[in-house]
């Protein structure tokens, strides 16, 4: 990529906020470096706090949840089903529910699945410390 120089005026306002957020960014930066390493929230979630967060899922989906191996997915309908009486979309949830699940399950069952999907973390893992890294270089 060839090496292009800003217009002055670009410059200087890109650098004005660089020096503007330098504070917050280095903030910033501190609070996702603890979140790498505390991994996922929800193994560590109070039994209350589980129980607001898992409520709407069965008991199986509430196990997997918890041992905070599996995705979770949000269905989100702008349509208030239960003001109807002949709610149009009672089943549909549950139904897209199950398909997440057999589709996950089917995805996941072969090996070199997951084994792609390994490598495939450690490099976006990596690539993302490398761009970190080039940023707080450049700043």
């Amino acid at each position: 990529m060839p090496n292009v120089e800003l217009h002055p005026v670009i410059a200087a306002v890109t650098e004005r906020i660089r020096k503007r957020s330098a504070p917050l960014r280095a903030a910033y930066l501190e609070r996702m470096r603890a979140a790498r390493h505390a991994g996922t929230v929800r193994s560590r979630l109070s039994c209350t706090n589980l129980a607001h967060a898992f409520a709407a899922f069965d008991a199986d989906d509430k196990q997997v949840l918890r041992q905070a191996r599996w995705p979770s997915i949000a269905i989100v309908s702008a349509y208030n089903d239960m003001l109807s009486a002949h709610q149009p979309l009672q089943h549909f949830p549950e139904i897209i529910k199950q398909a997440a699940r057999e589709a996950w399950q089917a995805f996941m069952a072969n090996g070199f699945i997951r084994f792609i999907s390994f490598l495939f973390i450690v490099s976006v893992c990596y690539h993302a410390w490398v761009g970190v890294r080039d940023i707080e270089a450049a700043l």
